[in-house]
């Protein structure tokens, strides 16, 4: 964590989905002001901005993810492809514009255990579970590992019985014909 200390105040902020730790986030870039973003993040060494959801009332989610610049391939067009990954998790303290594009000063997230992030899986998990971004943000909001496993394990057992009532409607359909 010490060397994300220095990147808290204006931070570049890509205003797309979610993103998690651990996990890969691919983003096609074809709006100017995310391509000029992007390309001082190249230029400043620091390779690295924040990704939030939009929310209505606040412009940007409480929450993010910060995200460092493995590759870049700019095409023709000017769009190009960024490969990112997803590294440590942090919160909106206040959020600005800068030439066309959303900055924030931040502060990053710690787990209450030794593990900053906990088991690269369940950020894996939560990344494909079929959840809203509500649900999803509260959950990277956690700072708790044993609250968040919790978490997910509510949301697999909503599931299954979900699963399980399809599964037995199917069967009585089957019976009855």
């Amino acid at each position: 964590m010490t060397e994300l200390s220095n990147l808290t105040r204006d931070v570049p902020i890509f205003v797309c989905a979610m993103a998690f730790p651990t996990v890969p986030c691919p983003l096609h870039v074809f709006e100017p002001r995310y391509w000029l973003m992007i390309r001082r993040c190249m230029e400043t060494g620091t390779k690295r901005f924040g990704m939030c959801l939009s929310a209505d009332h606040a412009g940007i989610s409480e929450y993010g993810c910060m995200l460092e610049i493995k590759d870049v391939r700019t095409f023709p067009d000017g769009s190009s492809v960024v490969d990112a990954i997803g590294i440590s998790r942090f919160r909106v303290l206040s959020h600005h514009h800068h030439d066309g594009y959303n900055t924030a000063d931040i502060e990053y997230l710690e787990d209450e255990k030794s593990n900053p992030s906990g088991p690269a899986w369940s950020w894996w998990i939560l990344a494909v579970l079929p959840l809203e971004s509500k649900a999803q943000l509260a959950i990277l909001g956690m700072t708790s590992l044993k609250e968040r496993l919790l978490a997910i394990r509510r949301i697999l057992v909503i599931i299954t019985r979900k699963m399980n009532s399809r599964q037995e409607l199917v069967n009585s359909r089957e019976w009855n014909n």
